[in-house]
C-alpha cells in the first residue's frame, strides 16, 4: 500500500506521532501545522506534492535575487499595508466608537514603548492581579486620555501577560466599569479582544518598522470632533449565538458564526475569514471583534503572505519577496522562540 500510495504512509506517520505526543489530541494527518484550516482538495494536492518533491529529491525555488526595483516594491507594499492597518485604529469599528480606539491605539503606539514602568511591573511574579496592579502602584508615562491607556503598556511591555487568564478577566471587569450600561459579559470581553488586537498591532508596526530601517510611520489623527459609533451595539448584532470556548483547546472567547449580512455589509474576503474561524488557530482568538479581526488579516497577507500562496511551502510567495515560505517560517520560529511567545 505505501509503494502505490506515499500520501498513506506519510500521514500514517503523522498521526502515530501526533498521538504518542499527545494522546488526547485530534490527529493531525496532513501534514499541516496545528492550527491549520482543512484545506480543499486541490491545496492539499499542491501541499502534499511540494513537500514529498523537496523530500525525495531536495528541490526548492531559489531565493529570488533582491534588486531595487523588487526591494522598493516591497516596501512600498508594506508601508501602504501599515498605513492602512493604523487608520483603521484610529476609525469606529465592532463595539468601541472611534474616539476610544485612537487614543488607545495612541497610547500603544506612541507611550507604552517610551514609558520607564516596565522594569517596576516585572516584580509581581503573581499575574491574578497585574491589570489592577500596573493601574494603581505604577507610575506611567501616558501619551493619551484613554481610560485604559495603562493596559496598553501592559500589553506592549508584558506581551506574556495576554495568555494569562486571570490577566484577560481583570481586563474584562475594567472595561465593564467603564460600560456598566446596555452591555453584557460577551459585549465586555469582544471590546477586550477589540482593544487587544489594536495594541498587538501597534507595537508590531512599531517594532517592525524600528527593525526594518523604515521612519516610524504616523499614527493618523482622530479629527472629527465627535467620535464616529462603533457598527455594533452588541455581539448578537454580528453573531447568531454567544461567544464559544472551547475549554478543552483555549480559555478565550471565540466568534461562533458571523452573520452573512455582516459579510455582506463590510465586503468580507470570505478565505480570509474563514482561516480565521478555525478552533485551534492564533487568528481565532480575534474573531470576537470580527472588523478588527479583518483589518488584521488583511494586513497579514501582505507582511506575511497570501492564502492562496500557503500551499507552495518550497516556493517564493510573491514577486515582492526573497524567501520561500519555509524560510519565512523558520525566521517565524526563531523570533517566537527568542521571545519565549507561544503566539
Amino acid at each position: 500500500r505505501t509503494k502505490r500510495n506515499p500520501a498513506h504512509f506519510y500521514r500514517r506517520i503523522q498521526v502515530r506521532k501526533h498521538t504518542r505526543r499527545n494522546k488526547k489530541a485530534v490527529s493531525n494527518p496532513l501534514f499541516l501545522p496545528p492550527g491549520t484550516i482543512m484545506p480543499p482538495v486541490k491545496m492539499m494536492a499542491m501541499i502534499m506534492s511540494d513537500v514529498l518533491r523537496n523530500a525525495l529529491t531536495g528541490f526548492y525555488e531559489p531565493e529570488k535575487p533582491t534588486s531595487e526595483a523588487r526591494t522598493e516594491a516591497r516596501r512600498h507594499n508594506i508601508i501602504r499595508a501599515c498605513e492602512e492597518l493604523l487608520q483603521a485604529f484610529v476609525g469606529p469599528s465592532d463595539l468601541l466608537d472611534s474616539r476610544v480606539r485612537a487614543e488607545f491605539a495612541k497610547e500603544a503606539y506612541y507611550g507604552a514603548g517610551t514609558c520607564t514602568c516596565a522594569a517596576d511591573a516585572t516584580c509581581l511574579r503573581d499575574p491574578t492581579y497585574f491589570a489592577k496592579y500596573n493601574q494603581n502602584d505604577i507610575e506611567h508615562q501616558y501619551a493619551s486620555n484613554s481610560p485604559f491607556r495603562d493596559v496598553a503598556h501592559a500589553i506592549v511591555n508584558h506581551q506574556e501577560r495576554i495568555k494569562n487568564v486571570e490577566f484577560f478577566d481583570t481586563f474584562v471587569e475594567r472595561i465593564s466599569k467603564e460600560y456598566p450600561k446596555h452591555y453584557g459579559r460577551d459585549e465586555w470581553r469582544s471590546m477586550a479582544i477589540e482593544l487587544g488586537v489594536i495594541a498587538a498591532c501597534c507595537v508590531g508596526v512599531r517594532d517592525f518598522c524600528f527593525a526594518a530601517g523604515i521612519d516610524q510611520i504616523p499614527l493618523p489623527e482622530h479629527t472629527t470632533a465627535e467620535p464616529q459609533p462603533a457598527y455594533f451595539k452588541s455581539v448578537s448584532d454580528y453573531s447568531t449565538g454567544p461567544l464559544q470556548s472551547n475549554k478543552d483547546i483555549y480559555w478565550g472567547p471565540v466568534l461562533g458564526t458571523l452573520k452573512e449580512e455582516v459579510k455582506e455589509r463590510f465586503q468580507f474576503d470570505h478565505k480570509l475569514w474563514n482561516f480565521s474561524q478555525h478552533d485551534t488557530g492564533p487568528t481565532s482568538k480575534a474573531s470576537a471583534a470580527p472588523t478588527t479581526c479583518m483589518a488584521w488579516l488583511k494586513f497579514m497577507t501582505v507582511m506575511y503572505m497570501t492564502l492562496g500562496k500557503a500551499a507552495g511551502f518550497f516556493r517564493v510567495p510573491a514577486e515582492d519577496r526573497t524567501l520561500t515560505r519555509a524560510q519565512l517560517e523558520i525566521a517565524a520560529a526563531e523570533f517566537n522562540g527568542a521571545k519565549a511567545c507561544n503566539f
